[in-house]
């Protein structure tokens, strides 16, 4: 931080009411899905959405990889549709 006369300045732009700053640019959070096979005779799946590395939800047992993959994928939607919604 920097300091012209009474003006302040943070990265080039002055600190003022309304001013924005990207903290960490280069920093990407990043979600996956997984899919885990618990058997093969018979099939059965589960999903799970990671963030950055960390499990932040499991689904229960499916027939098929695909129905385990759409299940976590629907179960992140729905809760970060619940959690930003209550915002």
């Amino acid at each position: 931080m920097s300091m012209s006369g009474s003006r302040r300045f943070i990265s080039g732009t002055e600190v003022r009411p309304g001013a924005l700053w990207t903290h960490n640019p280069n920093m990407q959070l990043r979600f996956a899905v997984q899919v885990i096979c618990a058997s093969v005779e018979p099939d059965q799946w589960s999903g799970q959405v990671t963030l950055d590395g960390r499990t932040i939800l499991e689904t229960a047992s499916h027939n098929s990889f695909e129905q385990a993959a759409n299940a976590a994928r629907l179960q992140l939607i729905d809760k970060l549709a619940a959690v930003l919604s209550a915002a």
